[in-house]
């Protein structure tokens, strides 16, 4: 099992995968299942090896889908593929785009797509009208967290340390498209000295790139001298959105406007311990999850406030 969601059309979307070792060109890697919301089974899309090239699906990734207006379905994840002339299998991301009409692939990445990135360890997509629009943690080819659209790019953070080192200090907590751009969430060192980085204390970042990639700002949400690695970003609406993070053992959240620019001040809920475990829903402005403590999984609201 590698990714899961919950589409507009009000239908369910579950991808999987399975080991190809033996670099069989024939054998299902990738699977796409829909469901109702019935959890029927409608129909799958199917990958193999050789039309992907993977070894290893969902190889050190955090894999995510999203769902245009029009139907069409996106996996961004990452692989392991096929060994290269140095004899080595590489890790790289990997997409494959679905038509939801009759479950049909419509595109699958090649050994180098047009946006590739070598050792991504997380990846974030969404659609921008019928653009996919997708953000990568590379720690190689680039280090950064690196957002793509229509084979342009931005990055949003770079990382410090020397091309390849895995550990990064840093990671991503959400990818949302705004009216007006693109709004990434992370936690992360200070990304100015590898060397210091390992007790440097992680603090929270918001990254904005306009719609046309031709700028990005950084800002840090929190100035902590603990780390803090926990967060969410949620949308709202179309300019409006939330920033939720963990910070001393209590919820914390700042409101964001469609430039990613705060709105009002910091707000702290010492009553909420329970932070989302996976991204949270929204209905008519309220953040909505469900947590497991020692019981039953208990329903938590936040109505933002800014």
């Amino acid at each position: 099992f590698g990714a899961f969601l919950a589409g507009s059309d009000g239908r369910y979307y579950l991808a999987f995968g399975e080991a190809n070792l033996e670099e069989n060109d024939e054998k299902e890697v990738w699977r796409i299942v829909q469901y109702d919301a019935g959890w029927n089974r409608l129909g799958a899309a199917s990958v193999t090896g050789g039309s992907s090239l993977s070894t290893f699906p969902f190889d050190c990734t955090l894999a995510r889908m999203a769902l245009s207006d029009s139907g069409e379905l996106t996996l961004h994840a990452a692989r392991e593929r096929y060994a290269s002339g140095d004899g080595l299998n590489h890790q790289s991301n990997f997409t494959i785009t679905v038509d939801t009409a009759d479950m049909s692939v419509k595109s699958v990445s090649t050994p180098f797509p047009g946006n590739h990135v070598g050792h991504s360890f997380g990846q974030f997509v969404q659609y921008d009208g019928d653009i996919p629009v997708t953000v990568d943690h590379g720690d190689a080819y680039p280090r950064s967290f690196y957002l793509q659209k229509d084979g342009q790019g931005a990055t949003l953070l770079a990382l410090a340390g020397a091309t390849g080192e895995n550990v990064t200090h840093a990671i991503g907590s959400g990818f949302e498209v705004s009216d007006r751009g693109y709004l990434f969430l992370g936690c992360s060192a200070p990304q100015k000295d590898f060397a210091a980085e390992g007790k440097a204390p992680w603090n929270v970042f918001l990254s904005y790139a306009d719609k046309d990639l031709s700028s990005a700002t950084l800002t840090w949400l929190t100035q902590s001298e603990n780390t803090i690695d926990t967060a969410r970003l949620v949308k709202l609406n179309e300019n409006s959105f939330a920033a939720l993070w963990l910070q001393d053992g209590c919820l914390h959240y700042q409101k964001l406007d469609g430039a990613g620019t705060p709105v009002g001040q910091e707000q702290i809920r010492p009553d909420l311990t329970a932070f989302p475990p996976p991204q949270p829903a929204v209905h008519n402005g309220t953040i909505y999850w469900i947590q497991y403590f020692a019981g039953p999984p208990r329903l938590f609201t936040l109505t933002p406030e800014a």
